[in-house]
């Protein structure tokens, strides 16, 4: 199985993604609190490696005022940029796709459909960029100055954050304020790993006003007695199946990549 590891270093982030063709890995750092020439021997040091080629690439952040100006209309990237890793890249293009298709099937295009596409993609970025804010705003770290920043890191979240009425930020203005998470999203995952607000069956039983062990026997232990039975029947079913390092060390490396 491959995944995508992340890890929080003194002056950002650095990942590494395992590709069929090759080994995806980066480090998004903040110049304020390190030179390029730093970053690049803490990368370096990081993944044990100085033998191979490296780019140092700008990141322009943002998203466009008007996306649809004119008889233009930017999608994906040409519409704005968050950050490399998480996929709101991809989804944004579906769903700025999709905006579009809504508007062009009409008979006419309005100004105010114009519009209507502007807003509609503005708030979805809006809500893509707030959930990678997320993983710094929750995050207890003080041990460079670079983590000690975002500690003091304002968050507007009673003059704007709660004012707007997007499906985003009311589940989030909920989970804020009740402890409470469902499994859609991505929130509760991040909240959780952060030791924030998490869905601990003590906050359970608090809302519920039910203080003893039943709730838990009757709602909880199902729900993972299943999960554990499916986790050893997928576990059964791969045990055979050599891992995706495994398949491009025996297939990719130490060979041409056409």
């Amino acid at each position: 199985m491959g995944y995508t590891n992340c890890r929080a270093v003194d002056n950002g982030w650095i990942w590494n993604i395992p590709l069929w063709s090759r080994m995806g890995m980066g480090y998004v750092y903040s110049d304020k609190y390190i030179s390029d020439e730093d970053a690049l021997h803490q990368f370096q040091h990081h993944i044990n490696r100085c033998d191979l080629e490296f780019k140092n690439l700008k990141m322009r952040i943002g998203i466009h005022k008007n996306l649809w100006v004119k008889n233009v209309c930017a999608i994906g990237l040409s519409a704005g940029f968050i950050e490399p890793l998480e996929s709101n890249s991809l989804l944004s293009v579906h769903e700025f796709l999709m905006h579009l298709i809504t508007v062009l099937k009409k008979n006419t295009v309005s100004e105010f459909a114009k519009q209507y596409f502007n807003t509609a993609c503005r708030r979805m970025y809006n809500g893509f960029a707030e959930f990678v804010a997320l993983h710094y705003a929750l995050s207890n770290r003080t041990d460079t100055e670079y983590w000690r920043d975002i500690q003091k890191k304002h968050y507007p979240i009673e003059e704007q954050f709660f004012k707007d009425k997007s499906d985003f930020q009311l589940a989030y203005r909920n989970k804020m304020e009740y402890n409470q998470f469902h499994s859609g999203g991505g929130f509760h995952c991040i909240a959780t790993g952060m030791n924030w607000f998490p869905t601990s069956l003590h906050t359970i039983q608090y809302a519920l006003a039910n203080n003893d062990m039943k709730y838990y026997e009757r709602e909880w232990q199902p729900t993972i007695d299943r999960l554990n039975k499916r986790k050893l029947e997928w576990k059964n079913k791969v045990k055979d199946c050599p891992t995706l390092y495994q398949y491009l060390k025996k297939n990719i490396y130490g060979k041409e990549v056409r």
